[in-house]
């Protein structure tokens, strides 16, 4: 079985650039934090699994080194 390497970013949207507030190595890590910050942030946060490679580019679109 291949696994693709990733990452678990958590950000918020609070204002309009949809600011980092961490990098994690695995689902549980960025659960755990998300849950213990959400409060500072008027909005929460929310959090996703990027694989290595993969850009977000000005905002306007995605982009997978698998595309």
């Amino acid at each position: 079985m291949s696994h693709t390497p990733g990452v678990w970013i958590v950000r918020h949207d609070d204002s309009p650039h949809h600011r980092v507030v961490g990098v994690f190595a695995n689902l549980g890590e960025a659960a755990s934090f998300a849950e213990r910050m959400q409060d500072r942030f008027e909005n929460g946060l929310f959090y996703a699994r990027y694989e290595i490679g993969y850009r977000f580019d000005a905002g306007s679109s995605g982009y997978s080194s698998s595309s």
